[in-house]
């Protein structure tokens, strides 16, 4: 009854057939995860870079784009190893950049040695929105690689690339997780309401990233909790193989069964 009652909340914003609601909220708070994180750890990837200087933000954007390009196809690699399963492959990548997060926070506190994150966070929010540099503007353009020492240099640089390929990995990964559980018509039906989990993990993500912005580099742990989450909820993300066993002709079932298993293998 609970379960029933579930479906039929779900189906208030999407249609949605029993056997899909698992996989389709798992997506969806897989998505919501992901992107939250992303967008909680942004303002602080910002403020790094800005404070190595401003006329330096082109070519961290660039070398951004061209690690993205290098590092996809080894994502597309631990998906195809054959003693990793694609949902456990999901789970690990989840789980890696999480454990990454913590990492940053560790080698962020010792590189900071005096400098103040939270107060260059909110001052960099405050003028962008505005559309002016202002006074903390002017200090952060004067900045430059020659103010600080190679490791402080060498994290700022280091989480701006990560962040890059968290954004492109995690959520390139989790799609092809999903097209691989769903159908062409299920896809065309509930794809639009995955699509809105991330949409509101950018929203509430952006949100908590603004009001708690005075934490500093804590925000890497709460992203890392986040990550733990996507993690988590990613392991639901499976194919509910009881019900197409019902429905799908012989052949159809037998063809659904050799993909089912060479995906888990």
């Amino acid at each position: 009854m609970g379960r029933n009652r579930f479906d039929a909340i779900i189906s208030v914003f999407v249609t949605v057939h029993p056997h899909e609601s698992s996989a389709l909220l798992h997506s969806f708070f897989c998505f919501f995860f992901i992107l939250s994180a992303y967008f909680v750890v942004l303002p602080l990837r910002d403020e790094g870079a800005i404070s190595l200087g401003l006329s330096n933000l082109p070519g961290l954007f660039v070398a951004s784009l061209l690690l993205t390009v290098i590092a996809a196809p080894f994502s597309s690699l631990v998906f195809s190893l054959p003693n990793l399963s694609k949902n456990k492959a999901l789970v690990f990548i989840h789980r890696f950049f999480s454990v990454s997060l913590i990492v940053f926070f560790i080698l962020w506190h010792y590189s900071s040695a005096g400098y103040s994150t939270s107060n260059l966070i909110g001052s960099t929010a405050l003028t962008s929105k505005e559309g002016k540099l202002g006074d903390q503007g002017s200090l952060a353009s004067s900045s430059g690689w020659d103010k600080h020492g190679w490791f402080y240099i060498s994290v700022r640089i280091g989480l701006f690339l990560w962040v890059a390929l968290l954004n492109l990995i995690t959520i390139s990964s989790t799609w092809a997780r999903i097209i691989d559980v769903m159908d062409n018509e299920s896809g065309s039906r509930l794809f639009g309401f995955i699509g809105a989990g991330a949409t509101l993990g950018q929203l509430c993500g952006s949100l908590f990233a603004t009001g708690m912005a005075f934490v500093g580099p804590f925000l890497l742990l709460f992203a890392a909790l986040l990550m733990e989450l996507a993690a988590q909820t990613s392991r639901g993300i499976n194919c509910d193989t009881s019900h197409v066993q019902e429905e799908l002709s012989p052949i159809r079932l037998f063809l659904y069964s050799f993909l089912h298993s060479y995906m888990n293998e």
